[in-house]
């Protein structure tokens, strides 16, 4: 019997940067793959959540010349951990936001983003943390 996990529905229509994981898709986008994957577990209600997904979307991908996700082997995930029970978190998530780094190489494993709200550490740990090279602007 398989337990049932509270699920937001899928979103078809992906945002340009962060895409949106949800329980059902989750194993797909963040583990199912070879690219480092950096998720943002968030509350939709939580104010510094909102600035780590603005500051991502905004700052982090610029900086990082992320331009075309196509051929990108870094990409972005939000998880709204309200909406959304998943197994591979279980007893995980200790405060929101909460910063994932899945690397590439090693899905069984993440690092944790321990950093302020901040452009500059975040491209810095995924630059020093990601098991591919990630290309950084730093005009």
């Amino acid at each position: 019997m398989k337990t049932y996990r509270r699920s937001l529905p899928v979103q078809e229509d992906q945002p340009k940067h962060i895409k949106v994981v949800v329980e059902r898709n989750f194993k797909q986008i963040v583990l199912d793959n070879d690219n480092d994957i950096l998720l943002l577990i968030f509350s939709p209600t939580d104010k510094s959540s909102k600035k780590f997904a603005e500051i991502i979307e905004n700052e982090v991908v610029k900086k990082l010349k992320i331009t075309d996700r196509s051929n990108m082997k870094l990409e972005f995930a939000a998880l709204d951990i309200i909406g959304n029970e998943v197994e591979y978190l279980d007893g995980r998530i200790s405060a929101v936001p909460m910063i994932l780094l899945y690397q590439g190489n090693n899905k069984t494993k993440y690092k944790i983003y321990q950093g302020e709200a901040n452009a500059e550490e975040l491209c810095d740990f995924i630059v020093d943390n990601s098991y591919h090279p990630v290309e950084r602007d730093d005009l």
